[in-house]
C-alpha cells in the first residue's frame, strides 16, 4: 500500500464516526419534531374590505374602506392580527356626509383607526366570538366581534368579522344638520378578511446538488 492510499484510508476512518454522530443528531431532531409536533407560526399577508352601516333621522347610510395591508399570524390552534384603517379613506359616497364624518373622527390629528385580535382560537363552529381591541382617536375599548365563514385553503385564509360600535362609548359626536338630522349612536361593521399564504419553496427542475468529495 502506497503512502497516499494509507492517508486516504485514515481520512475515511476518521470521517465515519463523525458521520454516525450527524446521523444520530438528525434522527433525534426528526423524533422531536415528529408528526404530532405543532407547525410553527405562519405569517400571512392580509387585507380587509370593511363595510359600515349607520342610521339617521333622515335615512340610513353605509360606507366602505379598505384596511392597510397587515400581517395575520396563524398557528395550529390560534390566530392574531392587528389592522389599521385610514380615516381619510372612509367614504359614504356623499361629500357633505364624508366631510362631517372625518371631522368627527379628527382624521388630521388621529389618522388611524386600529383593531387588534390576540391569540384567538381557531373557529370550530359556524360562528364564534372573539375579543377585539379597537382604538378610535385617543380611546380604546375591547369589543366582542363575531367570526363566521372561516375557510382555509392551500392558497389563502378567508373569514368575515362582524361587530357593532357605539359612537357615544368612544366620545364621538357626529355633527347635526340644521339641528334636525341626527346620526344614530350604533354603527354596524362587517369586514371581509383575506390572508394570502406564501408560495411553497421549490427546487428548480434540473438544479445541481453540490457534491462533497473526499481529498
Amino acid at each position: 500500500m502506497t503512502l497516499r492510499q494509507i492517508r486516504r484510508a485514515m481520512t475515511v476512518a476518521a470521517l465515519v464516526p463523525l458521520g454516525s454522530v450527524c446521523l444520530l443528531l438528525g434522527a433525534g431532531h426528526l423524533a422531536a419534531a415528529g408528526p404530532d409536533a405543532p407547525p410553527p407560526n405562519r405569517k400571512l399577508s392580509a387585507v380587509a374590505h370593511i363595510r359600515f352601516q349607520g342610521t339617521s333621522t333622515l335615512h340610513d347610510f353605509e360606507g366602505t374602506v379598505m384596511s392597510q395591508p397587515f400581517v395575520l399570524v396563524l398557528s395550529s390552534n390560534s390566530w392574531s392580527a392587528e389592522a389599521h384603517v385610514l380615516g381619510s379613506e372612509m367614504t359614504t359616497a356623499h361629500d357633505g356626509r364624508d366631510k362631517n364624518m372625518k371631522k368627527m373622527l379628527e382624521t388630521n390629528q388621529h389618522p388611524r383607526l386600529t383593531g387588534a385580535v390576540r391569540d384567538a382560537a381557531i373557529p370550530t363552529a359556524t360562528t364564534t366570538k372573539v375579543n377585539c381591541t379597537l382604538r378610535v382617536r385617543d380611546r380604546s375599548f375591547e369589543l366582542p366581534i363575531t367570526i363566521s365563514d372561516w375557510s382555509e385553503t392551500a392558497e389563502a385564509l378567508r373569514f368575515q368579522a362582524t361587530w357593532k360600535l357605539s359612537l357615544q362609548q368612544f366620545k364621538l359626536k357626529p355633527p347635526s344638520v340644521l339641528g334636525v338630522i341626527r346620526v344614530g349612536d350604533e354603527v354596524r361593521l362587517v369586514a371581509q378578511v383575506t390572508a394570502r399564504k406564501p408560495a411553497p419553496a421549490t427546487v428548480p427542475a434540473g438544479a445541481d446538488v453540490p457534491a462533497i468529495s473526499l481529498p
